[in-house]
């Protein structure tokens, strides 16, 4: 992969963690046509530490859909499709039914300065994220 990557998605996988999950949102077309989209999700995948990016396999990343993908052809799309088929559940407001009221506890921690830096630098990435994603622009 190239040397240039998402620096969130890099310093949230260095987190030790025995379950990962990823919200994200709908892709544009613009953002869905360029191949740093793809770049995109072979990092999702290292982050979410899927069993394709753990064994290690760039070579066949590139050769099976990185390197057709810029030919134009659709074929990586399919393959695409069918590896994050497994990993990727899709809702709309329609597909719930009731949500119940939120609970709320709130626990006060002392945190380290290593801890206070580490927290903000992701609720920085989240809070960036979520501004450039806004509907309202």
């Amino acid at each position: 992969m190239g040397k240039k990557t998402n620096s969130t998605i890099v310093f949230g996988s260095r987190i030790t963690a025995q379950h990962r999950w990823v919200i994200t949102g709908t892709a544009t077309p613009q953002i869905a046509n360029k191949s740093g989209a793809l770049k995109n999700v072979i990092h999702l995948l290292s982050f979410l530490e899927h069993n394709f990016h753990r064994s290690r396999q760039d070579k066949l990343w590139n050769k099976l859909i990185s390197r057709v993908w810029s030919a134009g052809s659709m074929v990586p799309f399919y393959r695409l499709n069918n590896l994050l088929s497994h990993l990727m559940v899709g809702h709309t407001k329609d597909d719930l039914m009731e949500i119940a009221d939120p609970s709320f506890c709130t626990t006060c921690i002392q945190l380290s300065q290593t801890e206070r830096t580490t927290y903000n630098t992701l609720a920085s990435g989240m809070r960036v994220n979520l501004i450039a994603t806004s509907v309202d622009g």
